[in-house]
């Protein structure tokens, strides 16, 4: 008497040792025990569904062959070999894949169950590779700090766990920068980075003020009647950070002081 796993695969019932109904955590499933290892033949979380369908297998034994096409094993080895993320750092936005290696081949993710908290947000869900021997899963940094994986089977003895970090996106402060400044006057300013690598500057009135990035000097040249704005944006690699804006007034130079010494 044969037990079909699946097309081409068969399972002489004769070396049954055990048939049986348990409960584990809030599903209940019935197990067959074979000389060459462990099957699950159903889950269910109702008691009574698991019971008719013992019921109705131990009455189809009586038959030739047994279908169980799409069966799962329920190996002696681990189930769940490893996850991977990649990369496993990463920032905010940026996206990751997870790797879940399987140490058999398996019918469905429905075998597996992938948490994720809340620091990753899902791209694209868990799914079997070919072979059916891994599965991948896409996610995207949603929020600074350490993502805790953690995949396992449905029977919950196999569980594997990994880490993405996901990295603060850059920032920067600009600190001591006038209000205004007039023709011929210079201020240096500055700057402080957080996760940042440098940052970009953009002067939308080049005639009136200029910025020196090495000595962090804002110089006024010339005066034309609008204000200048100067926008800094902190960056790391490709990645950029929230814009800090400043704006400067260029005044007219000061008026030179009168000597009185022939007035005396």
């Amino acid at each position: 008497m044969l037990l079909k796993i699946s097309e081409g695969n068969y399972l002489n019932l004769n070396a049954i040792l055990s048939l049986s109904l348990a409960q584990q955590q809030d599903e209940y499933i019935v197990i067959l025990t074979h000389s060459k290892g462990t099957l699950l033949l159903f889950n269910s979380k109702s008691k009574d569904k698991a019971q008719k369908y013992l019921e109705k297998f131990i009455e189809s034994i009586k038959d030739e062959v047994v279908d169980g096409d799409g069966l799962s094993y329920i190996a002696d080895t681990p189930e769940v070999t490893t996850i991977t993320p990649n990369p496993a750092t990463i920032d905010i936005g940026a996206n990751t894949t997870l790797t879940v290696q399987l140490g058999r081949a398996i019918k469905d993710v429905t075998e597996l169950t992938l948490t994720v908290d809340n620091k990753l947000t899902e791209v694209t869900p868990l799914a079997l590779a070919e072979g059916k021997t891994s599965a991948t899963a896409t996610y995207r940094g949603a929020t600074a700090g350490t993502s805790n994986i953690t995949v396992k089977t449905v029977q919950g003895t196999q569980t594997k766990t990994a880490t993405v970090t996901i990295t603060p996106n850059p920032s920067m402060t600009v600190e001591n920068v006038p209000a205004t400044l007039n023709v011929g006057q210079k201020q240096t300013i500055r700057i402080n980075l957080s996760n940042a690598t440098d940052y970009e500057v953009q002067n939308d009135n080049t005639e009136a003020l200029t910025f020196n990035k090495q000595t962090k000097e804002v110089n006024a040249i010339a005066t034309n009647g609008k204000p200048v704005n100067l926008t800094f944006t902190p960056v790391r690699g490709s990645t950029k950070g929230t814009p800090v804006k400043k704006t400067i007034t260029v005044n007219a130079p000061a008026p030179a002081s009168e000597w009185m010494g022939d007035k005396i």
